[in-house]
């Protein structure tokens, strides 16, 4: 009983959202990493470009879908237009 009046606290909402909201920006995080680990590896010239380009995502599900199609990539063409089409899709 006592948890449920807890749970059901405004402060308590607060602090689950702001727990949310760290761990969403963790994930960003992590994963425009891995992506501009790739992009470094395979693509080093695009590195400056990529950098601003991954840096305005902030949906997990375009990060976690660009990362395959990177690393696939063929040319470094390829690579620079998955990038362009960042700006497309926001």
């Amino acid at each position: 009983m006592l948890q449920d009046i807890l749970h059901d606290s405004e402060i308590y909402q607060l602090i689950m959202q702001e727990g949310a909201e760290k761990e969403h920006l963790q994930r960003l995080q992590d994963l425009r990493q891995i992506l501009m680990s790739f992009i470094q590896s395979r693509f080093p010239k695009l590195v400056r470009f990529a950098t601003k380009q991954v840096s305005v995502i902030t949906d997990v599900k375009t990060l976690k879908d660009l990362i395959p199609k990177i690393g696939l990539a063929q040319t470094e063409e390829e690579a620079r237009q998955l990038l362009t089409d960042i700006d497309k899709a926001h």
